[in-house]
This record gives C-alpha cells, structure tokens and sequence, in this order.
C-alpha cells in the first residue's frame, strides 16, 4: 500500500506516514506556518513511500521514498 510522508533535507522528515498526498500537503502547511512564527522556513515536500515502516528507516542524505 502506497503512503507519503514529508522530507526536506533541512527540517527533516515529519516522522509519521500520511494515507493521502492531501493529508502530506496539510503536514507540510502546518510545519510551514509553525517555522514562520519563529522566523524560519521549512523545505518539507511530499514523498512516496511503499510501507508506513519506511519512516522509521531510511538514508538520511537522501531521506525516505521518492519525490512524488
């Protein structure tokens, strides 16, 4: 079963797996607004992953999945 998950190679992974590409684009808008308020930003995008296990282990240079 396909998830997505969020990665940048700045702020990290999410740490969980999303059911859908919208609920991974509504982590990523949360992140965004919480970086804002305290001056940052966040480069999180979308990534496909095959297993929700694929968050808890991957390269961390490349970060989990693919780009969707």
């Amino acid at each position: 079963m396909t998830s997505y998950t969020t990665f940048g190679s700045v702020r990290g992974d999410c740490g969980h797996a999303h059911k859908t590409v919208a609920a991974a684009e509504a982590c990523i808008r949360r992140d965004q607004r919480g970086c804002r308020q305290q001056g940052g930003y966040s480069d999180r995008e979308v990534r496909v992953i095959e297993s929700p296990a694929a968050v808890a282990s991957y390269d961390v240079t490349r970060g989990p999945g693919e780009r969707a």
